[in-house]
């Protein structure tokens, strides 16, 4: 796995003597190429952006224009180990906008990375205080109807900060996707109280833990704000997703979109509430795959309006246009598609019908494959884990995951796939209610959780 401290330290955005913070390059660039230089189309302190064209001619694989082609399209870049490249071409059209409000020295100690930034044009803006300076952005993509604020992980000294937000912004939930410390580093400080009994107060806002439901893979919190400064309280939903390395992907799409489709179903992402809240430690590689998966789900559930399937790459340079380095590794790309071609089986029956079908499977073979990917996964409010097949690639071709169908993909040759069923045993699904007994799991401090569960 991969850590910031063998990226090699970028110099300080700042010319003044400051206190020192990490280095974590948002496009990672094998061929060494510097944070900043004429690959991202900007000169560094100009106001004027210079994004690069979002249809570059250097691209090998072309738009996916529909669900169908999207799996082809994620096939012919697995079988060619094309995805380094791919991600190369997307991080050479991604335009990159001033960030003059990041560089100033006074908001120096707010930033976790020197050089993941929020665009000008783009980032939040605290509304009282001390300045008006926070690590988020506001990620809005209209066709899909979604909002989104990404946002670094809170420091020591910007919890306070980061809760004003969550109030300023009329935010109902939080997906938090990484653990506050990974291989031995702080990642993240613990901005929420660890019983019901103990709440956090910090600079004009205190936070009281309401209940408490925890599953193998993610955590729910209900939390309940009061803001001092309006004299009022707001229940807010955490989401923690607790199996996501840092710099990689989880094991598979199964358990991802077991929370994403909590998520949802929590009501978080309505287009008549506030922007919902993501970070990770940096918040742009595992809060950038949360949010293209979940945008580009949308997009495909929408295709029943009459609008045209998403393609994965422009959705993706779309919100780069609002925050740097949104998704920072090619295999972070490589799951963003294996997650949408799955959660598209699960979200929309007619895509669980037609994608085995006329991708390879035939006739009722394809039919009970979309079948049973749909009545795996499609359940919401559930929690804990669903499936249990995963798989990597090996010399033999690409494991594909299918929520409940493994299916071995040769490299294809003369259109030839061979396709080989999972045991009933290691394609099983936890589908654990609500009502059922609460997990008593250890918490990221070794301790156990006596708060009530949380109610539907």
């Amino acid at each position: 796995m991969r850590s910031t401290a063998r990226r090699g330290l970028r110099p300080a955005m700042e010319a003044v003597a400051a206190p020192r913070v990490p280095v974590r390059d948002p496009d990672p660039d094998p061929r060494g190429a510097p944070h900043g230089a004429p690959h991202g189309g900007h000169n560094g302190d100009s106001g004027t952006p210079q994004p690069r064209s979002w249809g570059s001619a250097r691209s090998t694989f072309r738009p996916a224009g529909s669900p169908c082609a999207m799996e082809q399209e994620f096939r012919e870049i697995d079988a060619k180990g094309e995805w380094s490249r791919v991600y190369q071409e997307l991080r050479q059209e991604s335009a990159v906008y001033p960030y003059k409000a990041a560089k100033r020295p006074e908001n120096s100690r707010r930033n976790r990375y020197r050089d993941v930034s929020p665009f000008d044009h783009s980032r939040v803006r605290l509304q009282r205080g001390d300045g008006d300076y926070i690590n988020a952005s506001l990620v809005q993509v209209p066709q899909a109807q979604r909002s989104y604020i990404l946002a670094q992980a809170p420091l020591p000294n910007t919890c306070g900060h980061f809760w004003q937000m969550v109030w300023e912004q009329k935010s109902r939930a939080i997906v938090m996707l990484n653990r506050t410390v990974e291989n031995n580093v702080k990642k993240c400080e613990k901005y929420w109280p660890k019983r019901r009994d103990a709440p956090k107060s910090f600079r004009d806002s205190s936070v009281t833990l309401l209940g408490e439901e925890r599953t193998p893979f993610f955590t729910v919190r209900e939390l309940q704000l009061h803001f001092l400064p309006a004299g009022e309280t707001r229940k807010v939903l955490h989401f923690h997703y607790t199996m996501w390395p840092d710099f990689g992907v989880p094991e598979s799409p199964t358990h991802f979109l077991d929370f994403l489709f909590r998520v949802r179903a929590s009501a978080s992402l309505s287009p008549e509430l506030g922007p919902l809240v993501v970070h990770c430690s940096a918040g742009i590689g595992r809060s950038g795959t949360f949010c293209l998966v979940d945008t580009c789900l949308a997009l495909v559930e929408r295709t029943r309006e009459g609008l045209v399937p998403p393609d994965v790459r422009q959705v993706l340079l779309q919100m780069r246009h609002a925050r740097m380095g949104l998704i920072q590794t090619p295999e972070q790309l490589r799951f963003s598609y294996l997650a949408i071609l799955e959660g598209a089986r699960a979200a929309l029956p007619s895509a669980a019908a037609v994608l085995p079908k006329e991708c390879g499977a035939e006739g009722a073979e394809g039919e009970r494959l979309g079948e049973q990917a749909l009545a795996t996964v499609a359940v919401r409010g559930s929690d804990g884990e669903a499936g249990g097949a995963t798989g990597e690639a090996d010399n033999a071709g690409v494991t594909w995951w299918s929520h409940g169908a493994v299916e071995r993909v040769a490299p294809r040759e003369d259109d030839e796939r061979q396709r080989d069923n999972a045991s009933d045993a290691e394609s099983r699904s936890i589908k654990r209610k609500l009502d059922s007994p609460p997990l008593q799991l250890p918490d990221e401090d070794g301790g156990e959780s006596s708060c009530k569960r949380l109610r539907p």
